[in-house]
């Protein structure tokens, strides 16, 4: 017996793409949905955290506090009173869920500074985007338009809750059976450092694996605004930035959604390192035949 607090899942579609002998099952990623076709779907900030902070210049700052909430890339140039800088860093956030790339922008005034602290003027804009997933989201309502209120989605199917384990191990299988082209990547925003996995690895034989994890999505702001003299920690952002796969903003609360998602990574040959993929995920079409059994047209 399952400890889940429903008895089935459902997914809303088009009657065209119900699951059958033959059609595909579509799997999408992180970033095909930023930018996906249909906007009642689409998060243009899917798989991303932004936070701000800003400056009036009244009162002085840790240093130690700043660098410890950018993640030790501030891209402030503290080199002169009254010098407005506008600058871009980036650095690795290795969280336990997700690894990915932390940017800072600023447009920042130095007005006082210490060896300790600072007096700044504007703002710090602090960007989050983790290493690209497939994922695959189900509902827990069954309704029609009650998740997306499109009248092209006018079919649902669903998987018992019983088999929800089985249904996550045949698709980590179908999806790295398309495993092909793996090649040296790059993550992060426009501006990131390079992230070579086969070189951060240093094995000349890693094999390709997919971690699962199935969860409830989160649905809350992706962005959060610390004013001067916030008490915040490190700890609280890096809880935001942690779970950004499975946030989504509260417009999307009423789909009420589960997630599978599956990470790809490069394992070592004796299997004790591992390094992400990057952005090996591409949004893909696996068979419908190894999930008939487990799922039922409604």
């Amino acid at each position: 017996m399952h400890d889940f607090p429903f008895d089935r899942l459902y997914k809303h579609c088009e009657s065209r793409f119900l699951p059958e002998a033959g059609r595909k099952l579509r799997i999408g990623t992180l970033s095909d949905y930023r930018t996906h076709e249909n906007e009642k779907v689409r998060d243009i900030a899917e798989g991303k955290f932004f936070h701000t902070l800003r400056f009036d210049g009244s009162r002085l700052i840790r240093k130690s506090w700043l660098s410890d909430i950018c993640f030790g890339v501030p891209g402030i140039s503290i080199t002169g009173i009254g010098e407005a800088r506008n600058n871009v860093a980036g650095g690795i956030f290795v969280g336990s869920e997700v690894i990915g790339v932390v940017q800072t922008t600023d447009d920042i005034r130095t007005i006082e500074f210490t060896a300790d602290a600072v007096r700044l003027e504007g703002s710090l804009n602090i960007e989050f985007e983790g290493c690209d997933a497939f994922v695959f989201c189900i509902s827990t309502k069954r309704e029609h338009g009650s998740v997306i209120n499109d009248d092209d989605y006018d079919a649902c199917w669903s998987i018992s809750a019983d088999d929800l384990g089985e249904f996550q191990r045949r698709m980590a299988i179908s999806l790295i059976s398309k495993a092909e082209g793996i090649k040296e990547e790059t993550i992060g925003p426009v501006v990131s450092p390079p992230f070579d996995p086969f070189r951060m690895l240093g094995d000349p034989s890693p094999s390709l694996r997919l971690h699962p994890s199935f969860s409830k999505i989160i649905y809350r702001s992706k962005s959060a605004l610390i004013s001067e003299g916030t008490e915040v920690s490190r700890e609280e952002i890096k809880n935001l930035l942690d779970c950004s796969a499975r946030t989504k903003p509260l417009e999307f609360e009423s789909e009420s959604e589960y997630r599978f998602i599956f990470q790809p990574s490069l394992v070592s040959s004796d299997g004790q390192r591992m390094v992400p993929l990057p952005n090996y995920c591409e949004a893909r079409l696996i068979d419908c035949e190894p999930f008939l059994d487990l799922i039922r047209i409604e």
